[in-house]
């Protein structure tokens, strides 16, 4: 149950962001949201196991969506000034989130059914979507594609680094996935590196010149030279 949100959440945090700067980051943000709310729903009336995995697994979906776009549009809606200030509060307020998502959740499990999990999850999603939508401003878009060749073969990549080691280290399951991570890893390299808008620049940066230490290092052309002493 866990591994069904984080393997999901895990291989579409970065598309999520590139969703963000392709169609909006608020857009995105309340469509995490909503779907995190609708993903808590389903496994809330979950009437089977399978039906509670397909639920946490579209909850890890919507976290994706929430978690970069999130953090977009705290940058891009803060002076630049303050921006440090406004990450290190939103850093500590997630770290104190988890604290009362862990003690709220046990109080919950010994009152109630597990259900009441889901349904808290629900009322909480709708709550910021809610807020979203009437707080944070409507950012700009970018003209970018979002690389599907690149997003699935991350997608394949992680999903065989996250799940080999939970067959057992040395198992021909664990062993044949981190070999197919090797391969999908220097395939998606590949389609990173030919594609024009890639999901993460692993291109090298071009050195034109030399870096601002060097040139402070470097004398001035215009500059005497030193006398012998």
């Amino acid at each position: 149950m866990v591994d069904g949100y984080v393997v999901v959440f895990a291989c579409l945090v970065i598309p999520g962001g590139a969703a963000g700067d392709r169609f909006g980051r608020k857009g995105v943000l309340l469509a995490g949201l909503l779907t995190v709310a609708a993903g808590a729903a389903l496994s809330f009336l979950a009437p089977t196991v399978a039906v509670l995995l397909v639920g946490r697994a579209l909850t890890g979906a919507g976290a994706a969506l929430v978690l970069p776009n999130c953090v977009s549009v705290l940058i891009h809606a803060t002076p630049a000034a303050s921006r440090g200030r406004a990450l290190a509060i939103w850093a500590s307020m997630t770290g104190i989130g988890g604290v009362i998502g862990n003690v709220g959740g046990g109080a919950l499990l010994n009152s109630g059914s597990w259900r009441a999990l889901f349904l808290a999850v629900v009322l909480v999603a709708l709550a910021c979507a809610l807020s979203a939508a009437v707080v944070v401003p409507r950012g700009g878009r970018h003209d970018r594609g979002l690389d599907p060749a690149g997003t699935a073969l991350f997608v394949a990549l992680l999903v065989g680094i996250i799940e080999g080691p939970e067959r057992g280290w040395t198992s021909p399951a664990a062993l044949g996935a981190f070999a197919l991570s090797v391969v999908l890893a220097a395939a998606w390299l590949v389609v990173e590196l030919r594609v024009r808008h890639p999901m993460l620049d692993c291109s090298a940066p071009a050195v034109t010149g030399p870096s601002p230490l060097a040139a402070r290092a470097l004398p001035s052309p215009d500059s005497p030279p030193n006398s012998a002493r």
